[in-house]
């Protein structure tokens, strides 16, 4: 798959695409149901049209997962498949390169036409301050 072509692993078509769309980015080494109760809580209180979940592939900031790339995907897909305002997003798991929160917003930027969630919250790094302008 060419690198700007993002990957899906899920459909989003049930998914609120008029609504802002929810970001979810983590290693999820397992996803839980803290995980999946967020992502709820999120779509309700937040007014979102939708959760696309985005597992990590190669976390530069920890140490290696217990499992695989493709086995937390695997792991987040299960989960997330009875939720249709839920997708999930493989490109991560699929790129050759550790994965960056600024990257993905750049990645998300192009595919959404220029249109980027808004970051809420985000933790501490050594590129927030670029985060937080691609997020606007």
């Amino acid at each position: 798959m060419p690198a700007s072509t993002p990957a899906t692993a899920t459909s989003s078509a049930n998914l609120k695409l008029s609504e802002p769309l929810g970001i979810f980015g983590g290693t999820f080494d397992p996803v839980h149901f803290g995980h999946l109760r967020l992502a709820e809580e999120a779509i309700g209180h937040l007014g979102l049209g939708g959760v696309r979940w985005i597992p990590a592939g190669q976390p530069p900031h920890r140490g290696a997962p217990q499992v695989t790339a493709q086995q937390r995907l695997a792991m987040v897909l299960r989960s997330t498949a009875e939720n249709d305002r839920f997708s999930v997003d493989a490109a991560e798991v699929e790129a050759a390169a550790p994965s960056y929160t600024v990257h993905t917003l750049e990645r998300l930027r192009g595919e959404l036409g220029g249109g980027v969630p808004s970051v809420l919250a985000t933790h501490c790094t050594t590129r927030s301050r670029k985060i937080s302008q691609k997020s606007k």
